[in-house]
């Protein structure tokens, strides 16, 4: 039997992958320019529209590249020092530098030359390692997947300014939700990151979709397309819907495989993402999926906002990938079932008084 191209680990980079194009090759040019239009790019999105995929594709093909060194951090740890010894590890690894010494005592890290009794701090050695890497034509790429706004990012940030104002040849790619992002831009790092340029994830091509379903599942263009239209989409849920599909060999969706569907969208995404709504965000979200239509007014009546607020609401639950624009005066969520998933997270706010 055929492996299942269809991947619904979070991150992974499966054999079905709808491939960005646009936004994989904007940041792939703008790094690889003789003129070097971006030095840095954020990757924003709702949980599971494919930031980190798009994230961890650019990493492959960069690191396939002789002339790039890739490493990735995470965010909740001292990013300085995962750097500097990720970039002394691939460096050391291409044969790049030669007497220097990692001296691990954890949780602090430290550098040192042959022959020298002073340890260096991570951030003079990955300076140190930098101008390395310009003197032999590379260029240096930091990933740091789903971004926070704490102070080890506050503290990179001024680094990483510090480093780009010495003409090193060190690019950054991060990935993050709207909200994260948002914290980020008006935090302490906004001087370095409101310069930043942004991608954001809009949903996958239907057309791109119904081919790949068309490929995968042999479905015909209608069943395709139909499918397609499901997920809205929405990454993750191309992925869980061709996974389904897949296993069961069906090329339409019965109600048993909604149901496993609904399971797998709650359970590895949406209970998170409901978990970030605002209390206002949540009343908004219970009133759309009550609603027969999505008209806004009545929306905005039963929650019992003002025009200018609840405007302001819906402007930013759109920006987040919550909800969509449904025709005039409409909205509706962004999500594929989302509606369905609601009376699971809050069935008090679904009982008949």
């Amino acid at each position: 039997m055929a492996n299942n191209p269809f991947n619904v680990m979070y991150g992974m980079i499966p054999t079905s992958i709808v491939a960005r194009e646009d936004s994989y090759e904007r940041i792939r040019q703008d790094f690889e320019s003789d003129g070097v239009l971006a030095m840095a790019y954020l990757i924003e999105g709702v949980r599971g529209s494919g930031k980190t995929v798009l994230l961890r594709s650019l990493c492959r093909h960069f690191s396939s590249e002789d002339s790039w060194i890739v490493v990735n951090a995470f965010p909740g740890e001292d990013i300085i020092s995962s750097f500097a010894e990720g970039i002394y590890n691939q460096m050391k690894a291409k044969k790049l530098i030669s007497g220097w010494t990692l001296n691990l005592s954890l949780p602090y890290i430290s550098f040192s030359l042959q022959g020298e009794k002073e340890k260096l701090s991570p951030k003079i050695s990955a300076e140190q390692f930098l101008k390395k890497a310009k003197e032999n034509g590379k260029k240096v790429l930091l990933a740091i997947d789903d971004v926070v706004s704490n102070q080890a990012m506050a503290t990179f940030a001024a680094f990483y300014q510090a480093m780009i104002g010495m003409d090193l040849p060190f690019f950054l790619l991060m990935s993050g939700t709207y909200e994260n992002v948002d914290a980020l831009i008006n935090g302490k790092a906004s001087s370095f990151l409101s310069r930043t340029p942004k991608v954001v994830l809009e949903p996958l091509d239907q057309i791109t979709m119904s081919l790949a379903y068309q490929k995968y599942l042999n479905c015909n263009p209608a069943q395709a397309a139909a499918l397609a239209a499901f997920t809205k989409g929405y990454a993750f849920a191309f992925q869980v819907v061709g996974k389904i599909c897949f296993d069961e060999k069906k090329q339409e969706l019965d109600e048993a495989a909604k149901t496993e569907i609904d399971n797998y969208l709650a359970s590895n995404g949406y209970n998170v993402i409901w978990n970030h709504f605002t209390e206002a965000e949540k009343q908004i979200a219970i009133a759309l999926a009550k609603s027969k239509g999505g008209d806004v007014r009545s929306i905005r009546e039963s929650v019992g906002m003002k025009d200018s607020n609840f405007a302001n609401y819906r402007a930013r639950m759109i920006q987040k990938g919550y909800l969509t624009n449904n025709g005039y005066g409409k909205i509706a969520f962004a999500l594929p079932r989302f509606a369905k998933f609601l009376p699971r997270a809050v069935p008090e706010a679904f009982i008949s008084h």
